[in-house]
């Protein structure tokens, strides 16, 4: 059984209508701050037009936050939890037998699905999370280094179980490929000849496979060069 750690705990799973309203209204809000934040980036954002998206007066906002950095930074942790319990629900919907090369695929294929959910969260992290002020990143960093830290360990099992190369460098791998993932919705089209499906499933290709027909002398030759 394999030990990588959960990447972050599932939905409570609450039925919609039992929660409480104030509660309804406090996600409507986040919703609609993440929507105005992907419209209009972090400094033209404001917390008159965050309450008209959710229907709201701008006053009301203070009885659920403090201001409009505490917005930013809910929707900042809320996408990093978002994707987490996603990634965590498809492994733990894996057969006893899945070993941890299916881990890794389940992992990468996730992570691709949801960014190409193309939400109002993701998109908005995607805008602004590098141009919100450092104290207000700071949360997010330690949400997202923790996300890291389990790619990573995901890696380090499948190199472990022989699937991947030892000499895989596996912090990395996991940059050049979470990296990749992350830029996807800058050229995805929902309207395009790929689906989410069809770019998962080319990415694990490509990353397993790989794309070049070369005999192994000439990948000697490319390192000679490259480190020349």
């Amino acid at each position: 059984m394999s030990n990588t750690p959960d990447p972050g705990s599932k939905p409570k799973g609450n039925i919609r209508g039992k929660l409480p309203k104030s509660t309804l209204k406090r996600e409507r809000i986040v919703k609609a701050a993440a929507v105005v934040f992907c419209r209009r980036g972090y400094a033209e954002a404001t917390l008159a037009e965050i309450a008209a998206e959710a229907g709201t007066q701008a006053g009301s906002l203070y009885y659920y936050f403090d201001g409009r950095d505490q917005l930013v930074e809910e929707v900042l942790s809320y996408t990093v939890r978002d994707l987490r319990a996603k990634v965590a629900n498809a492994l733990e919907m894996l057969p006893p037998a899945a070993d941890s090369l299916d881990r890794l695929i389940t992992t990468v294929r996730t992570h691709v699905l949801t960014i190409l959910e193309m939400d109002a969260f993701n998109l908005a992290y995607h805008k602004i999370h590098d141009q919100v002020p450092p104290e207000l990143n700071e949360r997010n960093k330690r949400d997202a280094r923790s996300y890291a830290r389990f790619w990573t360990q995901v890696f380090n099992e499948a190199v472990r179980d022989g699937h991947l190369r030892e000499d895989l460098d596996s912090r990395l791998t996991r940059l050049l490929i979470v990296g990749s993932i992350t830029w996807m919705n800058e050229w995805y089209k929902p309207k395009g000849a790929s689906s989410p499906e069809d770019i998962a499933s080319a990415l694990i290709d490509l990353f397993f496979k790989g794309a070049a027909r070369v005999p192994d002398d000439a990948i000697s030759r490319y390192r000679e060069i490259a480190t020349a």
